[in-house]
């Protein structure tokens, strides 16, 4: 694997045969190396473009085809069972291999959420408790932030997976994050 770097877009004008060409883009490293020369010096079976998200843009196996610019460009040693390179579109490079992008989780409503929590034998009012009961994990010392918390647990109309009760919930009541990531998917569907 190898790392070639961010190549900008640079309008040229080239000669070849002692005929002119004018406005020819060209890929070009802060150096002044031009992609596919960069490539091609350096082969290596696949090539991908990789946003400053991570995300794959684009996979090719031709160093002439993954042209585009203000990216990161990759050579890799394998294409990680992408082998259709539309298929990679999404798909993140963590800096190793490319993986598939994290599954996005719904907003649950709080009907959703309360079903999905008793699902696994959990109730409001005993959410409640603990958090107004000293020493339990759930418990909030601070008045003020207790009865807030309280306020939003009994009105809040949606609840999102990264919110603190959840994970609270998933920690003190010994349940895998794969689990609560299934629990929360399959809660998303509840009519």
């Amino acid at each position: 694997m190898k790392n070639f770097g961010i190549f900008t877009a640079s309008q040229e004008e080239i000669t070849v045969n002692g005929e002119t060409y004018k406005d020819i883009i060209f890929l070009r490293n802060a150096k002044g190396d031009d992609l596919v020369s960069v490539l091609k010096s350096n082969p290596h079976p696949f090539y991908i473009a990789v946003d400053e998200t991570g995300k794959v843009c684009s996979m090719q196996r031709d160093p002439e085809q993954i042209q585009i610019p203000n990216h990161e460009i990759i050579g890799i040693d394998q294409d990680f069972g992408y082998g259709d390179e539309c298929s990679i579109y999404g798909a993140l490079f963590d800096g190793v291999e490319i993986v598939a992008p994290p599954v996005p989780f719904p907003e649950l409503s709080a009907r959703q959420f309360w079903h999905a929590v008793l699902v696994i034998g959990i109730r409001q009012d005993e959410v409640e408790t603990s958090i107004s009961t000293p020493n339990d994990p759930l418990y909030i010392e601070d008045e003020a932030e207790r009865l807030a918390v309280l306020i939003d647990i009994r009105n809040a109309t949606l609840f999102r997976r990264d919110d603190w009760l959840v994970d609270g919930l998933t920690q003190a009541h010994n349940i895998p994050k794969e689990h609560m990531d299934t629990l929360w998917i399959w809660s998303g569907h509840i009519e």
